[in-house]
C-alpha cells in the first residue's frame, strides 16, 4: 500500500509540473533592442562601406520592439515600420519602413531606407553585431548594438 501511495504521489507531482509549465513563453528574439548601422557590406569581398555621415550619433538607428514594430532614424528623418521574424530559419521581413517626417534624405539615407525594405534574413554574433541580409545573402547592412 505504501508503494502505491508513493507512486501516486510521484505521478501527481509529474502531472502538476507538466501542466504548470508555461507553454506561452516565447523564444528570445536576439534583434530586440537598439542598433546603429555603420555600413553596407558584401559577402563576396568582405568589404564594408561606411554610411555617410560618419559622425552623426542619431543617424541610422534602428530599434526592434517586442510587439513587432521598429522605429529609428535615417540620415535626416524619424522612421517607423513593422517586422516579421522566423527565429528558427533567421528569416526577417521589414514592412512599411518609412519616414514619419518629410525632410529629403541626405547622404546615404535614401539607399538605407530602400535596403531596409529589402531585408530577407539576419545573423547576430557574440560581439553585439547584427547583419541584415538583402539581395539573397550577398549583401548586408552591419549594425552595432547600442547600449
Amino acid at each position: 500500500m505504501k508503494n502505491i501511495i508513493k507512486i501516486l504521489f510521484l505521478c501527481g507531482i509529474i502531472i502538476f509540473m507538466a501542466f504548470s509549465c508555461d507553454d506561452d513563453e516565447k523564444p528570445i528574439n536576439p534583434l530586440i533592442g537598439t542598433w546603429k548601422c555603420i555600413g553596407f557590406g558584401t559577402t563576396e569581398s568582405n568589404e564594408i562601406r561606411e554610411l555617410e555621415p560618419k559622425n552623426c550619433n542619431e543617424c541610422y538607428i534602428l530599434t526592434f520592439k517586442e510587439d513587432g514594430t521598429i522605429e529609428g532614424y535615417t540620415s535626416t528623418n524619424e522612421a517607423v515600420g513593422e517586422f516579421e521574424i522566423n527565429l528558427s530559419t533567421k528569416e526577417l521581413q521589414i514592412i512599411n519602413f518609412s519616414g514619419i517626417t518629410e525632410i529629403n534624405e541626405l547622404f546615404d539615407g535614401k539607399e538605407y531606407i530602400e535596403t531596409i525594405s529589402n531585408v530577407n534574413s539576419y545573423n547576430t554574433n557574440s560581439n553585439d553585431t547584427l547583419l541584415l541580409y538583402y539581395n539573397h545573402q550577398n549583401l548586408y547592412l552591419i549594425f552595432n548594438s547600442v547600449e
